[in-house]
């Protein structure tokens, strides 16, 4: 009997022991998957997928944003040598054995490590369960930022934030019915406080919404955009603005639509957030809300050259060093030490 099909059929034994022995049972078993895939293929690249929770592949006409930077790490890792492919997938495929390494943007119940294959977590979305109990049987758990490490005793995780990729987002020719003074591209999962203080001002100008569920900001809202079409919109609009939920606020999350805005070469204004102002500094505006928000789009909207300076100061970071390609060369890395 081949060593991941003992694995296999150990774990579901350990299942039904869990609730004498707790997790530490099953997260071991989990951590016997890494011997088998270190057995596969010393001269053949890394096989990886990404694994999504299904119902994100079932959302006509809208994209869930982990979609998006699924894509982007993807396309990353297929620029690596030491990978063969790297795929998105849902949780029907990331189980059938063909992976050497699994990497979920969600931990339980949506999605589970995959017995036969490493596991890696990146952790950049709101739990759903007590974290002891859904965050364990990973090798190796990845951090978006390093409030969220902190905040669940995750000494032993690395921070990776989120990021966009150049190939997928990217400066483009100006569409004239895109070119809109201000712009937000996104759905509303926001409290009706945070939309307060960081939209409302902005219907003061010619501004353009593109998501779903915007209740109350009807006259402004466009609609969905395809996802093919953001590059564009963010090279046409004269500014990006950027804002992010109670939870990316609490945590100190950067969400992935700075670094696109930033990857078109576009100018931000974004809310305030401790790690996105390490990392990005004067490459974006960054505002308090309400009055302070108006009074900066006004004065960017009057001064065209300092708007462009600070967008391509931006668009160079991006480019040089905070992207999908940097994050795959880490999440690489680790699955080298990993398979050693």
């Amino acid at each position: 009997m081949k060593y991941p099909e003992v694995a296999r059929r150990i774990v579901h034994k350990a299942r039904d022991w869990r609730a004498f022995y707790g997790n530490a049972l099953l997260n071991a078993v989990y951590a016997l998957s890494m011997a088998a895939t270190a057995r596969k293929r010393k001269q053949e690249g890394f096989r990886i997928a990404i694994q999504l929770p299904q119902l994100m592949f079932n959302t006509a006409g809208s994209v869930n944003g982990d979609i998006i930077l699924a894509m982007a790490l993807a396309r990353g890792l297929e620029h690596r040598p030491e990978v063969d492919r790297a795929e998105v997938v849902g949780p029907d495929k990331a189980c059938t054995g063909q992976y050497d390494l699994v990497l979920s943007l969600y931990a339980r119940p949506y999605l589970k490590p995959v017995i036969g294959s490493v596991n890696y977590l990146w952790f950049q979305a709101t739990l759903y369960g007590a974290p002891r109990s859904v965050l364990g049987g990973y090798n190796r758990i990845f951090c978006a930022s390093p409030t969220l490490r902190d905040s669940f005793g995750l000494e032993k995780a690395e921070v990776m934030p989120m990021c966009a990729s150049l190939e997928l987002h990217h400066p483009t020719a100006p569409d004239p019915g895109l070119a809109h003074d201000v712009v937000f591209c996104g759905n509303n999962n926001r409290s009706p406080e945070v939309n307060a203080r960081y939209l409302t001002p902005a219907t003061r100008f010619d501004l353009a919404i593109y998501g779903e569920r915007w209740d109350g900001f009807e006259r402004w809202c466009r609609g969905v955009l395809p996802w093919e079409r953001v590059s564009t919109l963010y090279s046409s609009a004269k500014i990006v603005l950027a804002y992010h939920t109670d939870w990316h606020r609490e945590y100190n999350v950067l969400t992935t639509r700075i670094w696109e805005a930033l990857a078109c070469g576009a100018f931000v204004i974004s809310d305030d957030l401790p790690m996105a102002r390490d990392i990005l500094g004067d490459t974006v505006v960054w505002t308090e809300g309400g009055e302070d928000l108006a009074d900066k789009i006004e004065y960017y909207l009057e001064h065209e050259q300092e708007r462009g300076a600070i967008a391509a100061r931006g668009h160079e970071l991006v480019r040089k060093s905070e992207n999908a390609n940097a994050r795959a060369a880490q999440v690489v890395r680790a699955l080298k030490e990993d398979m050693a």
